[in-house]
C-alpha cells in the first residue's frame, strides 16, 4: 500500500515549504484539467496510431489487480517511472501481417471519467512492440495531478459502473514539464524499487516520494520550491 500512499496520499506528500523565496520561476499550472479545475483538458488528447486499438478502456489499480490478463503482468514488466498509482490497458495490432511499434510520448495524461477522481500523469511509458495481430497488456504507474480529488477507485461515483480512464494530452504545461524533465534525466525504472525476487520493496519507494510532492506543488500549489527541486535533482 505504500505505492498508493506515495502517489496520492495528501498526508504523505503535503508540501510544507512556503515563502516566495522558495518558489521556482516556472510558477504554477492554471490550465483546465489540472489541480482544482473541474473541467476537461483544453489541450488535445493523444491518440493511438492508426492500426492499433484499445481493448475496453484504461483502468486503475483495483481493476488491474482483480482481473486477468492484467494480473498476469509481473512488476518487473511494468512500464514508466514507478511509485505512482497503477493503471492497466490492453492494446491490439489490428494488422495480421506486419508488426508495429508504438512510440508513447514521454509525458502522457490519463483523464478520469469522473471529475471527482484524480487525473494522472504517466512519465516515460516508452515503446511497445506488437507482433502481427498481437494483443499486449500494459501496466504502468501514474502520478496524481488533482490534489483535492479522490484517489482512483473501482467504481464511478458510488455506482456499479467501473471508473475508467482515457488518453489525455501529451503536451503538458511548462511548470509541470520542468518536473518531468528532471525526473526523466534520472532514468528511474521498476528495477529501482524491486527486491531480488521481483517483488516491490516498500523501503525503496520512500526515496521517490518527492516526485509526487513536486507535481502537486505546481498543479495545486504556488510553484516548484527550491527545496523540492533540490530533492528531485538528488534522486
Amino acid at each position: 500500500m505504500i505505492t498508493i500512499l506515495a502517489a496520492c496520499s495528501k498526508t504523505k506528500v503535503d508540501n510544507t515549504s512556503s515563502g516566495a523565496g522558495n518558489t521556482g520561476a516556472t510558477g504554477a499550472v492554471s490550465e483546465p484539467g489540472y489541480g482544482p479545475s473541474n473541467t476537461s483538458f483544453s489541450a488535445p488528447a493523444w491518440k493511438l496510431p492508426s492500426g492499433v486499438e484499445m481493448d475496453d478502456s484504461i483502468h486503475d489499480y483495483s481493476y488491474c489487480w482483480a482481473f486477468p490478463p492484467f494480473t498476469n503482468v509481473q512488476p518487473k514488466d511494468w512500464k514508466g517511472v514507478p511509485v505512482g498509482f497503477t493503471f492497466c490497458m490492453t492494446i491490439k495490432n489490428k494488422n495480421n501481417n506486419l508488426p508495429f511499434i508504438i512510440h508513447f510520448p514521454p509525458e502522457l495524461i490519463l483523464a478520469s471519467s469522473s471529475f471527482k477522481h484524480q487525473n494522472v500523469l504517466i512519465i516515460e511509458l516508452g515503446d511497445v512492440e506488437l507482433q502481427p495481430g498481437e494483443s499486449r497488456t500494459i501496466v504502468a504507474q501514474g502520478f496524481c495531478i488533482n490534489k483535492g480529488r479522490e484517489i482512483p477507485q473501482t467504481f464511478k461515483d458510488g455506482t456499479s459502473d467501473f471508473l475508467s480512464y482515457t488518453f489525455g494530452p501529451s503536451n503538458i504545461p511548462a511548470a509541470l514539464k520542468e518536473v518531468t524533465d528532471i525526473v526523466e534525466s534520472k532514468h528511474i525504472t521498476m528495477n529501482d524499487i524491486l527486491k531480488p525476487d521481483g517483488t516491490i520493496d516498500n523501503t525503496k519507494i520512500e526515496k521517490y516520494v518527492p516526485i509526487q510532492t513536486a507535481i502537486w506543488e505546481v498543479t495545486d500549489g504556488q510553484g516548484l520550491t527550491n527545496e523540492t527541486r533540490n530533492k528531485l535533482q538528488h534522486l
